[in-house]
């Protein structure tokens, strides 16, 4: 990857000069585009008055109430800075509540120690992947404390593990993206939660704001006990947030205390944010781009005649399109990698072996000049 030093709506520039069509989006936060200008002022205004104040501030509760809108009037919200913070915090009150300790998982959830991912690689789609080493004193997939599911899981495969585990369990965390069928498999894997007592926590770390304006869990009515709901709702600034029934998230046993949690910058990005995605319709509008491009690229592998070996496909939604090796061979695998890099010389940066991100910078243009990139691309890898 070049060295790039600025970006601007949908572009990126190098030092050179160049600019190329991101579609990394500082892997996903960046959901209005980089530098928007509401999103900017807002910022420089809580800078000028201070970003760490005592006390709960208007500006947090203002975006509390705001998210409250989205998932819940009677839901409440606690802040942290990442998703891994978020979903860590989500399992202690899990625990708490139930007074249960073992957690299954499904996905990635981020890299503390008790959620780590048992294998390399970030994502199950069209990658082979292989088992991590067994670091001294990591928990996780490697600790009788967790179970781990396979993105690849059947209904049946979680059935057999809450048969075998459910009276064990406090919390089921899933990572809807990492699921072969979310729409049948979230309300079945709900339902089976629901029956063992463990509590329902759904990682919408990437899909929040970006699927539907109150992600997943409204979707699929799935009503979660937590919703995890960070990367696009700060366009970029660090903020993540835990959101639950207030008997589940306002206990002080659990002490999930951050020093930065409600820092103001952070909070002041997440208010414009999440006024600009309600006001320009930002869910149905990623939908409709992402929608366009994958066509616009398979149409391109059509006429190249590698549709056997590459194709656009949503990740599970088109809001966050992926370019996917269609078989497990290695030269689809390899031509895969080859085009991507290429395409970043010519003009448009995707991401290889994960899902890609759009946002709402991105326009006609922006997607024409894209699968013109792609093609100028094809052309040269192929030769």
């Amino acid at each position: 990857m070049r060295e790039y030093v600025r970006g601007s709506g949908a572009h990126i520039f190098t030092s050179d000069g160049d600019a190329v069509v991101d579609f990394v989006c500082g892997y996903g936060p960046v959901i209005l585009g980089h530098g928007h200008e509401r999103v900017n002022k807002a910022i420089e205004n809580t800078l000028a008055t201070g970003v760490l104040l005592p006390g709960s501030a208007r500006l947090e509760n203002q975006v509390r109430e705001r998210l409250q809108s989205l998932f819940g009037d009677h839901r409440d919200v606690h802040f942290l800075k990442t998703g891994s913070d978020a979903v860590a915090a989500s399992i202690r009150l899990a625990r708490l509540a139930t007074g249960r300790w073992k957690v299954a998982r499904c996905g990635f959830h981020g890299w503390h120690d008790g959620l780590i991912d048992g294998k390399i690689g970030w994502h199950n789609w069209d990658n082979v992947r292989q088992e991590a080493a067994k670091v001294p004193g990591t928990l996780g997939a490697f600790s009788a404390d967790g179970v781990e599911l396979a993105a690849e899981s059947t209904l049946g495969e979680f059935q057999r593990i809450f048969s075998d585990h459910g009276h064990e369990l406090a919390a089921v965390v899933i990572d809807p993206i990492q699921l072969l069928d979310p729409e049948v498999e979230l309300p079945a894997i709900r339902e089976l939660a629901r029956r063992s007592g463990a509590l329902f926590i759904l990682d919408e770390t990437k899909t929040a704001f970006r699927t539907h304006p109150a992600g997943i869990d409204r979707m699929y009515s799935l009503r979660s006990d937590f919703i995890v709901a960070g990367k696009g709702l700060a366009n970029g600034l660090p903020l993540s947030s835990v959101i639950a029934d207030p008997s589940l998230l306002n206990t002080r046993k659990a002490r999930i205390k951050g020093t930065f949690n409600a820092e103001l910058a952070a909070l002041a990005a997440a208010s414009e944010t999440l006024a600009v995605l309600e006001e320009e319709d930002g869910a149905q509008r990623l939908t409709a781009t992402g929608t366009a491009l994958i066509d616009g690229l398979n149409k391109l592998f059509a006429e190249h005649d590698v549709a056997s070996q590459l194709s656009a496909v949503p990740y599970r939604w088109p809001s966050m399109p992926h370019v996917h090796a269609a078989t497990d061979d290695p030269g689809a695998q390899s031509l895969r990698t080859a085009f991507i890099g290429e395409c970043e010389k010519q003009g448009a940066l995707f991401m290889d072996g994960h899902n890609s991100f759009l946002s709402l910078a991105h326009d006609v243009q922006d997607i024409d000049h894209s699968c013109a990139a792609a093609a100028a691309a094809l052309e040269k890898v192929l030769r």
